[in-house]
C-alpha cells in the first residue's frame, strides 16, 4: 500500500513538473519509475527469503546444541548411577556433582541429588547425606523422591538419637504425603521414638 501511494505521488510530481514537455518524456519517466519499484520489490523479497533461511539455520543450530547437551548430561548421569550400583560411591558422587553444578534447572537434578545423598549415606557420611536429602525435600517437594528423602532424614536423625527431629520428619510424611509407601514405616518409627523417650 505504501509503495502504491509513493508511486502515485511520484507520478503526479513528474506529470506536474513535466506539463510543458511532451507526453513521450512523461511515459519514459513513468516506465523508469516502474522499473525502479520492481527492482526494489525484488530486492525486498530476496532479503526476506535470506532472513527466513538465517532464522531456520539458527533454530537448527540451537536444536543441535541442545541435543548434544542433552546427550552429554544423560551420559554423565548414567555413569554416576552405574558407579553407585558398582558401590564406587566416591566416584559416583564426583560424577553426579557435575550435573548438580552444570544443569541446575533440569529435571534430572532430583535423581542426581538423591543418588549423591545415597552415596554419602552408604559411606556413613551422615551429615553430607542429610544435607542432600534436605535439598531434595525443601527445594524439590514435588519430586518423586521427596517423600523418600524425608523418610531418610527421619531415619538419620533416629540413628543419631535426635528423636525430636526424627519424629517431626516422620510426622511430615504422614501429613504431607498421605499416599507414600513410607507411611507404614514412618508410623513404626514413631512408635519406636515414643518407647525410647519413655526410657529416658
Amino acid at each position: 500500500m505504501k509503495k502504491q501511494i509513493l508511486f502515485i505521488l511520484i507520478v503526479l510530481s513528474v506529470i506536474t513538473s513535466c506539463k510543458s514537455t511532451g507526453s513521450d518524456r512523461i511515459k519514459k519517466d513513468i516506465i523508469g519509475i516502474n522499473e525502479q519499484l520492481y527492482q526494489l520489490e525484488k530486492s525486498q523479497i530476496t532479503t526476506e527469503e535470506n532472513l527466513k533461511k538465517l532464522s531456520v539455520n539458527a533454530e537448527m543450530d540451537k536444536k543441535n546444541k541442545s541435543k548434544i547437551g542433552e546427550n552429554k548430561k544423560q551420559e554423565i548421569y548414567a555413569k554416576g548411577y552405574r558407579l553407585f550400583l558398582e558401590e564406587n560411591y566416591p566416584k559416583a558422587i564426583q560424577s553426579l556433582k557435575k550435573i548438580v553444578v552444570k544443569y541446575q534447572d533440569d529435571r534430572i537434578i532430583d535423581n542426581s541429588l538423591f543418588w549423591m545423598a545415597e552415596s554419602y549415606f552408604k559411606l556413613n557420611k551422615l551429615k553430607q547425606a542429610l544435607n542432600y536429602y534436605k535439598l531434595i525435600y525443601r527445594h524439590l517437594p514435588f519430586s518423586e523422591k521427596a517423600d523418600y528423602a524425608l523418610f531418610k532424614i527421619g531415619h538419620i536423625y533416629f540413628k543419631q538419637k535426635d528423636y525430636s527431629k526424627s519424629d517431626i520428619a516422620f510426622l511430615r510424611i504422614l501429613k504431607e504425603y498421605p499416599d507414600s509407601e513410607f507411611r507404614k514405616s514412618s508410623l513404626n518409627y514413631r512408635k519406636k521414638i515414643k518407647k525410647n523417650r519413655r526410657r529416658k
